[in-house]
């Protein structure tokens, strides 16, 4: 009993390795995320920017999220925004996002800030009109908010 209970942890590993084995190489249809710009606007309440999404096959729809994350105090300011539903170009798309606060008091300050973008695009069959879903691509970055 004691041998099965140390060797316990080796069959996870083991057969965590299976399952990788086994899934393969997954490849995602958008390729890689950047962004240019990102400018707080006057209101504070929301942050412009402008990512760049590069698609690998120009029959697919685009959606790319972005969130700004910004400890201000004791509270963390947490922006989304969104831009989904564009064709991709098969090449390098440049998307403009305006990522806003939720209603209320809350206001981005300058200064530092995390940015996180993930993106992944979808594709729905004409005849089955089932749509599968690349699996997601993503980045984050230290920005300054001004």
């Amino acid at each position: 009993m004691r041998m099965i209970n140390r060797l316990f942890p080796f069959r996870l590993v083991i057969a965590f390795a299976a399952v990788l084995l086994i899934g393969g190489v997954a490849s995602a249809d958008i390729t890689g995320l950047d962004f240019a710009s990102v400018d707080l606007q006057g209101n504070r309440t929301e942050v412009k920017l402008t990512v760049s999404a590069v698609c690998s096959n120009n029959t697919d729809t685009e959606n790319v999220t972005v969130y700004i994350y910004q400890s201000v105090g004791r509270l963390v300011m947490i922006g989304t925004g969104a831009s989904s539903g564009l064709l991709c170009t098969g090449g390098t798309d440049n998307l403009d996002i305006t990522v806003s606060l939720p209603g209320g008091n809350l206001k981005f300050q300058p200064g530092p800030a995390t940015l996180y973008i993930s993106g992944y695009t979808s594709t729905t069959d004409p005849t089955t009109h089932v749509t599968t879903t690349s699996p997601t691509f993503e980045i984050g970055a230290r920005v300054n908010l001004h």
